[in-house]
């Protein structure tokens, strides 16, 4: 008989609680995805890689506009979690 993988205690990772004590709002979730995303805290336009960007007042769901491209872009542009209504946390 084949011996199947390494058990739970093997596992490398994040529990669920862990990961909810990281993240305890959704803001936080998006101050640390926008942190890996832009480590040098310069945004970048994900559709044509600007960098003349700015906040605007509604901050839901689109935060950001591009000035050179005029679209309007979140952390989720651009990514696998783009279409997603699921909450950054």
């Amino acid at each position: 008989m084949a011996k199947s993988g390494p058990g739970k205690s093997h596992r490398l990772g994040i529990s669920i609680l862990e990961l909810s004590d990281m993240f305890p709002d959704e803001q936080s979730a998006r101050e640390w995805f926008e942190s890996i995303r832009w480590p040098s805290g310069q945004r970048s336009c994900p559709r044509c890689a600007s960098d003349n960007t700015h906040t605007v007042k509604s901050e839901k769901p689109m935060p950001y506009r591009c000035s050179d491209c005029k679209s309007y872009f979140s952390v989720k542009v651009g990514t696998v979690m783009e279409s997603s209504n699921i909450p950054l946390r």
